[in-house]
């Protein structure tokens, strides 16, 4: 993506109001937040030098509007590595937000429990992460710890009646295997899922305020004796969202 000044991306920008707040949906959480007024809205492939992605539950454009009075950008829909895209690709929605001046992103995800104490509908706030993609990845849950560094403290204090539990991102785009998911749980990791954690680093790393949200959609492999697919990820995110958009707004200020 070319941010160039004069770049399409800059001449997207002019003369529109400066949002405060930037929320990527993730899969099956493609809604507008009650009483959106939408100003104007631009197709992902209008934006991005990139491919349409193919994953359903993605609707992939960009809208800008108003939300509790306040500018907000809205991402509707994500790009995966699993994709084939790379993460500097996977990370363009985030450097967009930056380019833009926007102060807080909001990401969202739908994620597979590990433990049965956060049930599918449920809301989780992400306090730390591992990634676990290439063929060392899994020494990390030996020898690191999990990176809390992304997520602004005071932004978990706001959502702090939601529980909040460590995410662990893999590449995908399979789900994980009942070893694997028994792995993860005994390492005290509460949800899985396929993004999220590359973009929280990123946003982190250009100065944005950062906030991440799971929606539980499923139980992992395994769990409860779950076999998890993905119609049901989406069923079950489509039913959240009103949820996930309550708590969003508690992180909007005027």
């Amino acid at each position: 993506m070319n941010t160039a000044s004069g770049s399409p991306v800059s001449r997207l920008l002019e003369g529109l109001p400066q949002p405060r707040l930037a929320i990527v949906l993730g899969s099956g959480l493609g809604h507008p937040p009650p009483g959106y007024i939408e100003w104007k809205r631009w197709p992902y492939d209008q934006i991005f030098s990139m491919r349409k992605s193919s994953i359903s539950g993605h609707a992939h454009f960009l809208s800008l509007g108003l939300w509790n009075r306040t500018p907000v950008l809205l991402f509707f829909g994500r790009l995966h590595y699993y994709e084939g895209y790379s993460f500097q690709q996977t990370n363009a929605l985030v450097h967009l937000a930056a380019h833009w001046n926007v102060p807080r992103i909001v990401l969202t995800n739908a994620a597979g429990s590990l433990t049965p104490e956060l049930k599918p509908g449920n809301i989780t706030v992400i306090k730390a992460h591992y990634i676990l993609v290439g063929n060392k990845s899994w020494k990390q849950l030996i020898y690191n710890t999990p990176n809390e560094r992304p997520y602004t403290h005071r932004l978990l204090q706001r959502l702090s009646e939601l529980p909040q539990g460590l995410y662990v991102a893999v590449s995908g785009p399979s789900y994980e295997t009942p070893a694997e998911v028994q792995a993860l749980a005994r390492c005290h990791a509460h949800m899985v899922g396929m993004s999220t954690a590359w973009e929280s680093e990123e946003a982190w790393r250009l100065g944005l305020e950062v906030a991440a949200l799971s929606c539980i959609t499923n139980y992992a492999a395994g769990i409860q004796g779950s076999t998890p697919h993905h119609q049901e990820v989406l069923e079950v995110s489509r039913r959240s969202y009103e949820t996930l958009y309550y708590h969003i707004s508690k992180l909007i200020e005027w």
